[in-house]
Parts: structure tokens; sequence; C-alpha cells
């Protein structure tokens, strides 16, 4: 039980969801409150990894890789802007965009229950020629 009256719990797992009975009681001792609260547990977000599919003509597409994870929104963000914020986790860049040499990030988010988990992943919008090709650098 927190300072402020709330209830954290720590090292919880998936099969924990369930049905609980509570009963709850001030400082004195005294029981001011009992019920049964559904809990629900989800899988946590996985840290993503950003892909590049970088073209002949200087276009590329990132992609920010959860896994099979449907369930989760991905936004991505062009420095600290965020540019698109959607379930899709491709992000096309034209030739001029990867020109200006901008950090790119994606963030996933999880939103279940007033809960936000968020991960990061981050890439540099430059390229580096390399015996003819082109390549993202990441950080």
């Amino acid at each position: 039980m927190e300072e402020d009256g709330s209830l954290t719990f720590h090292s919880v797992h998936l099969n924990n969801t369930g049905k609980y009975k509570y009963t709850a009681f001030n400082n004195e001792g005294t029981e001011i409150g009992a019920g049964e609260k559904e809990i629900n547990v989800f899988a946590k977000a996985p840290k993503p990894t950003v892909m590049d599919d970088c073209k002949t003509d200087g276009d590329a597409t990132l992609t920010c890789d959860i896994g099979d994870r449907t369930d989760l929104t991905v936004s991505w963000y062009k420095e600290d802007t965020i540019i698109q914020n959607e379930k899709n986790p491709k992000l096309f860049l034209t030739s001029a965009q990867v020109q200006e040499n901008k950090p790119y990030s994606c963030r996933v988010l999880q939103m279940k229950a007033q809960v936000l988990i968020n991960s990061w992943a981050l890439i540099s919008g430059s390229w580096k020629h390399q015996k003819g090709e082109r390549h993202l650098h990441h950080l």
C-alpha cells in the first residue's frame, strides 16, 4: 500500500489475472470497505528494434519491429516531434527526409486499464555510403 492509498503489485505474472476479494482498513484498524475486483495482467510491451530498408533511389522504409504483437500502438518521432501514431509499424522516408540527417525513433505504447508502458528505439536519418550502397546509421 502506498502513502497515497494506491496499491502496487510487484512481480505479477499473466496467470495472476482473475477476481480477488479485498478488505480495506483505516489507520485505526476499522474496516472501511470490502468487495471483489478483477485484476488483469498484460504481457509487457517488447523493446522495439528499428530495421531499415534503403532503396537505391534514396528512399527508405523504417520498421519498428515488435514481433507478433498486434495490440500495440507504434509512434514515430522525428527528433522530439511525433510524426505518426498508429498501429502501423512502418515509416516511409523520402530521400529528402533521409538527407536531412535527423534522428528518428519509434515508441511502443500499450494502453490497458489506464497503464502506459512504453519502449524506445532510435535510428539516425543519415546516410553512410559503402561500396555504392546506402545504409542508415543505428544509434
